[in-house]
């Protein structure tokens, strides 16, 4: 893994972090393209589950590596689940709208996550949130609103499910708020991914299909890419600080836009691009607020946290 190199002022440069995050959004979005092809003839749950198989050694050994697999142990068993429960409910739901939905008009969606966060970090986190932020929050669903258009005819009802996502991811982030730095990433990783397998594994051997080869290979990267990506998100953020590293996570929406054109050539639409682009400078600002409020961020990305 690359260290971080040294700048000017006798500090750290942020070029390692934000290329890790960049090439991380790059790999998930690939992901996000497999999961699309595999959900038409696939349930999501059955890719979940293979998905899961595959990453769960990978983060068990980045795990050994880091703190050492005695580190799994937890005296906060209820709220790692919880917060596992809450992802599942993300992942799941984002899956779901990402196979009906326009590659970018899922992610685009799904970018509602960090002003979520924020709106839910004052009644449950007890956290001030000012008028301006308020102001770019309502802007940012405004955004969201222009895209979805209910009662209209771009309406789609798997649209509310990628909206569902960020809501579900949102709650995710307040748990691991509480959990605090006492719990370390990997072990909230690997009892976030135990909560998918064991959900997915419940659920899925009654819609399962036989795999084919090409199906097979396609879900085992996507648990290779989930295993390892959140790993280079993780270095991303401990190689620069999260006010760099976070606003370039809505890369991802580049990556969505020109996949979706290359594989299956839409683009958004006037309404969609403006929707995008109010969700986007509304994240934008809800972090550079935060940076200029207090020095611990909230970090304005879509639902990608360790899994």
């Amino acid at each position: 893994m690359a260290s971080a190199t040294p700048s000017a002022d006798g500090g750290q440069s942020a070029v390692p972090g934000v290329l890790l995050v960049v090439s991380a959004l790059a790999v998930f979005s690939i992901q996000d393209v497999f999961i699309k092809l595999l959900g038409e003839d696939y349930s999501v749950l059955q890719i979940v589950f293979i998905r899961t198989l595959v990453a769960l050694p990978i983060v068990l050994g980045i795990t050994a590596g880091t703190i050492g697999l005695r580190g799994l142990r937890t005296e906060r068993l209820g709220l790692n689940l919880l917060r596992g429960a809450c992802m599942m409910g993300s992942y799941t739901s984002f899956y779901i709208a990402l196979v009906a939905l326009p590659l970018a008009d899922a992610v685009a969606i799904a970018f509602t996550a960090p002003l979520f966060i924020t709106a839910l970090a004052v009644p449950i986190l007890k956290e001030p949130v000012g008028i301006r932020r308020w102001t770019a929050i309502g802007i940012g669903f405004g955004g969201a609103m222009l895209m979805i258009q209910p009662g209209f005819g771009n309406f789609h009802p798997t649209m509310l499910l990628a909206l569902l996502s960020a809501l579900f991811y949102a709650l995710a982030t307040m748990v691991t708020r509480r959990l605090g730095r006492g719990e370390p990433g990997p072990r909230i990783t690997f009892y976030t991914m135990l909560v998918f397998l064991v959900a997915s594994g419940a659920i899925a051997p009654w819609g399962w299909v036989p795999l084919t080869d090409r199906a097979l290979l396609m879900m085992g990267a996507c648990g290779v890419i989930a295993g390892f990506g959140h790993f280079f998100l993780a270095q991303a953020y401990r190689l620069a600080p999260a006010t760099i590293v976070a606003p370039f996570e809505y890369s991802a929406l580049i990556w969505a836009v020109l996949l979706g054109w290359l594989v299956w050539q839409t683009l958004p639409g006037p309404a969609m691009a403006a929707g995008m682009a109010l969700i986007v400078g509304s994240g934008l600002y809800v972090l550079y607020r935060e940076r200029k409020v207090r020095p611990r961020p909230i970090v304005a990305r879509r639902p990608r946290a360790p899994m």
